[in-house]
């Protein structure tokens, strides 16, 4: 009994001693929210960034577009910050450009990150004045359509970083490759808003943004699977 109380002892600690160093900028699961409406936390979607069923789960609410190239959902709450860490939940369900836009100052003026069809490459990119400057980054990553996988970006101004494993993967991001990183490449951008551009067939959820060491707390669940497996020690 007395290493059981020990084990739950250092288990919280670990757990405020992270907390301790990460603060928590926004987090969405859509679980508040209908399906057929806008999500409710964030700006720019109109009736076009809706709220769906998610295909692979019933009764599990995510977000997603219904209309070819949406500047969708731009979160109103990081339009001042210039280093964070976001995570999300993504799944594709069509060849289609699938992108996030990062430091978005006004719409059209941003880094531009993208999925492509082909599904392999993936690409950073400058948009600004309505065209497509370079430089670009590109990176590879296999990935198949219908289903999750977790996603991070890294932002420190205009250095980016980002990460992508399989949903059920538990392997830590700090233990994962980046597929691409922009180092210096450009820097017009140092700030602004984070968001989404996309088209149809594309499905967000869990969206985690923090600022400081990965929080305990990666998308809907994770913190209370970690205590299940706990608990499966003790029982």
């Amino acid at each position: 009994m007395k290493s059981t109380f020990i084990f739950i002892l250092v288990f919280a600690l670990v757990v405020t001693v992270n907390f301790a160093f990460s603060k928590t900028i926004f987090q969405d699961d859509f679980e508040k929210d209908k399906v057929g409406n806008p999500p409710s936390r964030w700006v720019g979607c109109s009736a076009d960034g809706q709220i769906f069923e998610d295909p692979l789960k019933r009764g599990n609410l995510v977000m997603g577009v219904i209309k070819q190239n949406v500047d969708c959902g731009v979160l109103a709450d990081t339009d001042v910050l210039s280093e964070y860490i976001v995570e999300w939940d993504w799944m594709w369900q069509n060849a289609e450009w699938h992108s996030m836009t990062i430091h978005q100052e006004k719409p059209g003026e941003n880094y531009h990150f993208s999925r492509n069809p082909d599904a392999n490459a993936w690409e950073m990119w400058v948009r600004t004045g309505g065209n497509w400057p370079g430089p670009f980054v590109v990176g590879k990553y296999a990935t198949d359509l219908n289903k999750w996988y977790r996603c991070q970006f890294t932002v420190n101004k205009a250095d980016i970083a980002f990460k992508i494993k399989e949903k059920d993967d538990n392997t830590p991001f700090d233990k994962i490759k980046s597929v691409v990183e922009m180092r210096g490449e450009d820097d017009r951008f140092k700030k602004g808003k984070f968001g989404v551009n996309e088209n149809p067939g594309s499905f967000l959820d869990n969206v985690l943004i923090y600022i400081g060491k990965p929080s305990p707390v990666e998308g809907k669940g994770k913190l209370t699977t970690t205590w299940c497996r706990i608990k499966s020690r003790l029982i």
